[in-house]
């Protein structure tokens, strides 16, 4: 049965079954299907972008694969949706094709389209060649690649829009400081004086003039970025005192900063909404805490290194960690109670662990939290967690009992060692989040808190 042309494809993506496997799949409705491809028809800027949202036999994160179809890796672009859909049909009857190859059709016409058989390939030498490349893509290094690779998209994506919004807010400081000058022309046009520098350009607009900005054009250019700090997720502003710039309240602190809970630039503090719930509200005074650090040593001009690898080895947020410490060990010690180190070690990691007590010092003070970090008393250290053998079956665990915070968290981290090294030896193509166990790096993280809490 031979491939019909694909009249309505506009995609450069090759359409090969190395880049798309077959794979069999189950939908939200729990229905089983098999085939090559998942796609997804989006609209953006006026356009129809169609793009797969599987690769390799794998499914690609959302929003990467959204991202990286508006940066070129699609199936096509589209001035309708109807003309996206013909070419979603179009790709979906060729792979159906394809298919129909591996049932007895036709073999020089659809390998040779699937992967180069008219430029001279022989089925049976290309074909091993193609199984080896489907258990490639199967493989845990092939998915944490393609997942890298999207995260990469991801990352550059957001760092651009964090750039919008610093210059937006500087705007937006200029604006509401009224020292906005605009350049006006002899026919009354103007130009607005972001960056201070049309005074050098005065010379190229003869007759023209600099002069203060008008109270109604402050009032229309302070709405217009009020609109674009919206739509980039601003909600709020939270004031300082001491001619610090305000701290920004975000919608979604991860469309602009992947990963992280909250983050300081361009000497704000951006930070989620407050939570209502006590435990929320705690953790989230220990971000905030954490990021002031930050922009107390990037006012000063003393921020440190963050060059090293792994997080918790960069002097400055080992910094910003004993930063937000120092703040928690000032709460217990107005509130006239004893500085429990667990508790404090579960605050700082936002172990499942954690709980909340009200502060019972109602005195106000600059750092004052509402909440304090407790666990249960009758287990602090959580001992009956703390079992010397890991999933040992067929065999009791024996579990240890330690009367000090210090040897007690020296045998959770000796414990987790030995859990990374169970699962190395027992089921190494399982990734160690699959499995509940922590990395080496984690566990190094893990003493550093621990450490940073000691001192």
């Amino acid at each position: 049965m031979p491939n019909k042309p694909l009249k309505n494809y506009k995609g450069s993506m090759p359409l090969t079954l190395e880049m798309f496997p077959e794979k069999d799949w189950v939908d939200e409705q729990g229905r089983q299907w098999t085939s090559n491809i998942k796609t997804r028809l989006e609209k953006d800027n006026g356009n129809w972008y169609l793009y797969p949202t599987m690769m390799g036999g794998l499914d690609l994160p959302e929003i990467g694969a959204y991202l990286s179809a508006l940066k070129g890796k699609n199936f096509g672009v589209y001035e309708s949706k109807e003309q996206g859909m013909k070419a979603d049909e179009d790709i979906h009857e060729y792979f159906y094709n394809l298919k129909g190859y591996q049932e007895g059709g036709d073999v020089n016409t659809l390998l040779g389209l699937a992967v180069g058989y008219e430029n001279g390939g022989r089925a049976e030498s290309l074909q091993p060649v193609m199984d080896a490349i489907s258990r490639l893509q199967q493989s845990p290094m092939v998915e944490n690649m393609l997942t890298k690779m999207l995260q990469k998209t991801v990352d550059e994506k957001a760092q651009t829009e964090r750039g919008v919004l610093y210059n937006y807010l500087k705007r937006l400081e200029k604006v509401k400081s009224g020292n906005l000058s605009v350049l006006e022309d002899r026919g009354g046009q103007y130009q607005v004086d972001w960056d201070d520098n049309l005074q050098n350009r005065m010379s190229r607009y003869p007759g023209s003039k600099l002069r203060p900005a008008t109270e109604d054009e402050l009032s229309y250019h302070k709405g217009i970025l009020n609109k674009q700090l919206k739509e980039l997720g601003v909600l709020d502003f939270k004031e300082r005192e001491g001619g610090i710039k305000s701290d920004v309240i975000l919608e979604d602190v991860q469309k602009l900063y992947p990963s992280a809970e909250a983050f300081e630039g361009a000497e704000r503090v951006f930070m989620p909404r407050e939570p209502l719930d006590p435990i929320g509200k705690m953790l989230w005074d220990k971000n905030y805490q954490h990021e002031l650090g930050h922009q107390g040593r990037d006012l000063a001009g003393e921020f440190l290194s963050t060059k090293e690898e792994l997080w918790s080895d960069r002097p400055e947020e080992r910094q910003a960690n004993r930063d937000a410490l120092n703040v928690l060990k000032e709460n217990f010690t107005r509130a006239g109670l004893p500085f429990n180190k667990i508790d404090a070690y579960r605050w700082i990691t936002g172990g499942s662990k954690v709980e909340a007590m009200e502060n019972p010092s109602m005195a106000p003070f600059i750092n004052r939290m509402k909440y304090l970090p407790t666990g249960s008393e009758d287990t602090p250290y959580e001992p009956s967690l703390l079992q010397s053998d890991w999933r040992n079956v067929g065999e009791p665990s024996v579990k240890t009992t330690y009367d000090s915070p210090g040897d007690y968290m020296d045998a959770l981290n000796n414990l987790r060692l030995r859990m990374l090294s169970t699962q190395a030896m027992t089921d190494p193509s399982k990734t160690f989040r699959d499995a509940g166990v922590a990395t080496r790096p984690n566990i190094k993280s893990y003493k550093t808190f621990w450490d940073l809490i000691n001192e």
